[in-house]
């Protein structure tokens, strides 16, 4: 895995690619602290094309509904709105996963808003799976973070500069 630093986002390349990829719920559950939970975003607009078990799983987990914008990409007016869910254990994620593998989510204090995230978290994709990673303390994510994610993936993780 490559890991690249253009503050205050972290492009990780070459991650656990597979949907079902208990590695890749390993990787992600080494973000939130004990008393964080994540929060992934649902677009509103695809509701009504789930089917009714993902509908009442979605329901049963919102949490708010919110139009803020935090995509790695600008905006350019749009507009997104939407149902911001908890997600609580590798089950929740694997389910969620599985219906979005492109998912954007937040980690936040139990509780907490979309402005209090510690980090915001998107897959996207460039030339093959691309994590990006926006944390709200700098450097927390290389003292925090990085350790436990080197401890649970088999692959090394090599950081290089902007740009290698």
């Amino acid at each position: 895995m490559k890991l690249e630093k253009m503050s205050p986002r972290y492009f990780l390349e070459d991650i656990p690619y597979n949907r079902y990829s208990q590695e890749l719920f390993d990787f992600l559950f080494c973000f939130p602290e004990k008393d964080e939970v994540f929060l992934f975003s649902f677009y509103e607009e695809n509701f009504n094309v789930m089917d009714d078990e993902y509908k009442k799983f979605l329901e049963e987990r919102t949490v708010f509904f919110s139009d803020e914008w935090l995509y790695n990409v600008e905006s350019y007016g749009r507009r997104s709105f939407n149902r911001w869910f908890i997600v609580l254990d590798k089950e929740d994620m694997a389910k969620t996963i599985e219906q979005e593998f492109w998912f954007l989510c937040v980690v936040v204090k139990k509780g907490g808003s979309l402005q209090d995230a510690s980090y915001v978290i998107e897959m996207g994709d460039y030339e093959g799976p691309l994590l990006i990673i926006t944390e709200k303390n700098e450097g927390d994510f290389l003292t925090r973070v990085l350790p436990k994610i080197q401890e649970v993936v088999s692959q090394n993780i090599e950081i290089v500069q902007p740009g290698q």
